[in-house]
């Protein structure tokens, strides 16, 4: 069970940066965090206690778009991440060096899930053909993270980060992640036994076990939030939305006024004008979180 914890600092965190990385590959871990807007790689190593990661200096990089956006084409989508596997490598890693790949929300939401399977297969195959042995799998990557592991994840970075990993869990903080496609609540529960099943986690680190809530908000992170109160101006005339899908420009009114932009609703790139409402906007976020998602 070390291994999530480990994960999830790999995925979600960085402590300190440092530049010697060591030789023994045991040592090294490549992380990749795929979500749905992009992808992003960092290199963390630790010196005697794996609990105690350092980040590589200058070793994080990013790209876009993110791996969902392969869906079509799913031959390709291990060539878009050449670029992080190639400054991995320009980090001079020793041979061996293990990597963690996650997918999250990006490629969860496909809802062709066999896209979902072809995308991996490319990326796993990917990295074995043009890079092995220097970079290999870690046992069990890469996969698609759970919205509850990504949650968990990500708390267990912040606590970490903030030197709460370790002590009591009244001590600890709980998270709120927005990503681009879901958003995850994670808490310490004050009383395990009310947590209903699907939403409970028990994690172990070092003498403790938390006993976490944690929950997964698909379709609201900020650009698919964006995206569903911008498509409801095809149905809703009220409340600063207005127009139909023949529109070549959508009426935003919670971007500031004078803001032009681009926004990509139902797979297609529109217009979107600001208009800096700040009640039209309140009303329409209001419709958008009172859609029957529970708590």
């Amino acid at each position: 069970m070390r291994s999530i914890c480990v994960v999830a600092l790999l995925l979600f965190g960085a402590v300190t940066s440092a530049s010697s990385i060591p030789k023994d590959p045991s040592k090294v871990a490549v992380g990749l965090d795929c979500g749905s807007s992009g992808s992003r790689v960092c290199v963390y190593y630790y010196d005697k206690d794996p609990h105690d990661l350092v980040m590589a200096e200058t070793s994080c990089q990013n790209i876009h778009p993110g791996l969902s956006s392969y869906a079509d084409n799913p031959s390709i989508a291990g060539d878009s991440l050449k670029p992080l596997f190639d400054h991995a490598m320009s980090l001079g890693l020793p041979k061996g060096s293990k990597v963690y790949l996650a997918a999250t929300a990006g490629l969860r939401s496909l809802p062709d899930k066999g896209a979902v399977d072809r995308i991996m297969a490319d990326v796993s195959s990917f990295l074995t053909d043009y890079y092995s042995p220097h970079l290999v799998w870690a046992n069990g990557y890469p996969r698609v993270l759970s919205g509850n592991e990504e949650g968990v994840f990500g708390w267990a970075a912040v606590n970490h980060m903030l030197g709460k990993l370790g002590g009591s869990g009244d001590k600890t903080v709980g998270s709120l992640d927005m990503g681009g496609s879901s958003t995850q609540i994670t808490f310490v529960a004050t009383d395990p036994a009310d947590v209903p099943n699907g939403y409970k986690f028990s994690l172990p680190y070092k003498d403790q076990v938390y006993h976490l809530y944690t929950h997964s908000f698909a379709g609201y992170g900020y650009n698919s939030a964006r995206a569903s109160l911008l498509e409801d101006s095809n149905t809703v005339t009220s409340g600063g939305f207005q127009g139909s899908s023949t529109q070549t420009t959508l009426i935003d009114p919670c971007a500031f006024s004078g803001y032009d932009g681009e926004a990509t609703v139902n797979d297609q790139l529109v217009s979107v004008s600001g208009t800096g409402s700040w009640g039209d906007c309140t009303t329409r976020c209001k419709l958008l979180l009172s859609r029957g998602w529970p708590c």
